[in-house]
């Protein structure tokens, strides 16, 4: 069983992937990628203005486990997507949202975000279709 530091330094060693501090990337409104640990190490909470969620990733994808947003409208939910969609450029990953329990949210991501069902709770977009 890893020590606390160790699940802290892995933690940081995973948020640092999403954020590139070599390359300049600025999101749709300009918004910061914000992360701190979660309560499991194998999850990181993440923050990207008023949009709240948990990731994780495994060898071939970025998964979003969940994910809010406290202002909808806002445009907000794009800065997320375009985070996130860089990442998987970077790191040539895949991107999948899983267990999705709003249908309309999942209609949303399949009809405008190009995403594709793997099941009724999950979608995933492919690296080729990420511009």
């Amino acid at each position: 069983m890893p020590s606390v530091k160790e699940i802290i330094k892995r933690n940081i060693e995973k948020s640092n992937r999403l954020k590139n501090d070599e390359i300049e990337f600025k999101s749709t409104h300009n918004l910061p990628f914000e992360t701190a640990s979660f309560y499991h190490n194998s999850a990181t909470r993440f923050r990207v203005g008023t949009c709240t969620g948990i990731f994780s990733f495994d060898g071939d994808n970025y998964i979003i486990i969940g994910i809010g947003n406290d202002k909808q409208g806002n445009g907000h939910l794009q800065d997320v997507f375009d985070w996130f969609e860089n990442s998987c450029k970077r790191d040539k990953r895949n991107l999948i949202v899983a267990e999705l329990m709003n249908e309309r949210f999942m209609k949303h991501l399949i009809e405008k975000r190009g995403f594709i069902a793997i099941d009724n709770n999950n979608v995933i977009k492919y690296l080729e279709k990420i511009k």
